[in-house]
């Protein structure tokens, strides 16, 4: 169970992935900046933790942009394991880890989970689509010099898209930078929701098992296949959270959204689902559609 902290707003980022499924990046930029007062975001976690009957395993950095654009983030994580022990975890594409002042920020967190989608500069440019500036020699040597001084928890996370960085080449050289980063774990992933571009295809879950056999030690695949039941848990872990936000206030699924560190869609899906059922009310306010739960 993680608790999401989204301190970018949607959408920046350094890239614009084409198999992200929030949306193509509208302000694709590798400048870092303050975003939201720290005080403000560290207050909403701690009254988080304490007062939600769902004690979180991990507080992650993850949501609508890249974290590390965020200048505060290596205060906000220094002020989180002021109040908690709960271990901090960092999602992040790793463009900016060639930064000194990014790799310094990231020290204090527990797992750090940069991605590597491509190791060459063609394929890069394809699935990745990074801002101008970015070279792929030299965010990987900022991966590698992050590594070598971080002493928590680093994995590393490969996502395949069908005809654009699975190649011989691309898991060839993937394995090389693999085999000099020493990673703790080697996550494949593959494309599961919809994606900002149509083309985008996944990979079978047998052709990344292949590919997972030419790493060492072994990756592992974490992209979802035939999940049925795993669905049916995350459906109503979400049903949850969403009761246990409305029983303090009507929201529109925007909010909810927002406070869970959910794709918006997945929300009004799920918000729909509890309205069919009766658990759910909508109301139409001079301001937009609000959801109340029902007593």
């Amino acid at each position: 169970m993680s608790l999401g902290v989204d301190i970018i707003p949607s959408k920046y980022c350094s890239y614009s992935c084409i198999y992200c499924q929030l949306k193509k990046t509208d302000h694709l930029t590798v400048e870092r900046r303050s975003y939201y007062p720290v005080d403000d975001i560290l207050d909403e976690i701690r009254r988080r933790i304490t007062e939600t009957e769902i004690k979180p395993d991990r507080i992650t950095f993850s949501g609508s942009g890249e974290p590390t654009l965020n200048i505060d983030i290596g205060k906000i994580i220094r002020g989180i394991k002021s109040f908690t022990d709960i271990p901090v975890v960092v999602i992040t594409n790793g463009s900016l880890l060639w930064m000194p002042e990014v790799r310094d920020d990231l020290m204090s967190a527990d797992f750090v989970v940069p991605s590597m989608d491509s190791a060459r500069r063609e394929s890069f440019k394809k699935v990745n689509r990074p801002q101008s500036s970015l070279d792929i020699e030299r965010i990987k040597q900022g991966v590698i010099e992050f590594g070598k001084d971080f002493r928590g928890q680093l994995w590393l996370e490969i996502l395949l898209v069908r005809g654009i960085n699975d190649s011989k080449a691309d898991i060839s050289s993937l394995v090389d930078f693999t085999a000099e980063l020493k990673p703790g774990r080697v996550q494949l992933n593959t494309v599961v929701r919809p994606p900002s571009e149509d083309y985008a295809r996944p990979l079978t879950l047998e052709e990344l098992e292949g590919i997972a056999l030419h790493f060492t030690p072994k990756a592992e695949v974490i992209a979802e296949f035939e999940a049925k039941s795993r669905h049916t848990n995350k459906e109503n872990l979400k049903k949850n959270l969403i009761v246990d936000i409305l029983n303090r206030r009507p929201c529109t699924f925007k909010d909810i959204a927002a406070s869970l560190a959910y794709d918006e869609r997945e929300i009004e899906t799920v918000i729909a689902e509890m309205v069919k059922d009766g658990a759910v009310e909508a109301k139409d306010e001079n301001s937009g559609r609000y959801y109340y739960l029902k007593r």
